[in-house]
């Protein structure tokens, strides 16, 4: 007797992978540096390459963000880790999310510290957790109170 697989089933275990809420590079090795600096470098320059629009074009809309001029060779300089006394600063690299919507030159610093950056539409999910979590711990004590009343514990 021959078993068939049933492919209108999904596999909660193999086929569902949970989402990435995070905002962070995943590939690790591709951002890997000797030094905060040189890796700050090599993550604008992975933003910049996963862009889907030109280095100048991107100056062009970070400076508009900044309201000041922001060149392509500032842009190549930040992205090169030979220039390591050349990092970009925080105000230019929200500008570089605001240009590229990319933020995972600041979530990917953020996360050694313990934090995380995380879409906004997600925030509400977060929380919702939190308070569910806490719904249950209140409602752990309540029962446990309840019985101590009743002469049951």
């Amino acid at each position: 007797m021959s078993r068939r697989k049933d492919d209108g089933t999904l596999d909660l275990f193999t086929d569902w992978t949970p989402p990435k809420i995070a905002v962070r590079f995943e590939d690790e090795a591709r951002v890997r540096a000797n030094s905060v600096a040189e890796r700050v470098s090599r993550m604008v320059a992975e933003v910049l390459r996963d862009a889907e629009m030109s280095r100048a074009d991107i100056a062009g809309a970070m400076g508009e963000f900044l309201g000041k001029p922001v060149s392509k060779a500032m842009l190549d300089a930040y992205a090169g880790q030979a220039r390591g006394d050349h990092n970009i600063s925080l105000a230019r690299a929200v500008a570089l999310v605001a240009a590229t919507k990319d933020a995972r030159v600041i979530g990917s610093e953020l996360e050694p510290l313990g934090l995380a950056v995380v879409p906004r539409r997600d925030l509400h999910g977060l929380r919702h957790l939190a308070w569910q979590e806490r719904s249950r711990k209140a409602q752990a004590m309540a029962d446990a109170e309840y019985q101590m009343w009743k002469g049951l514990a």
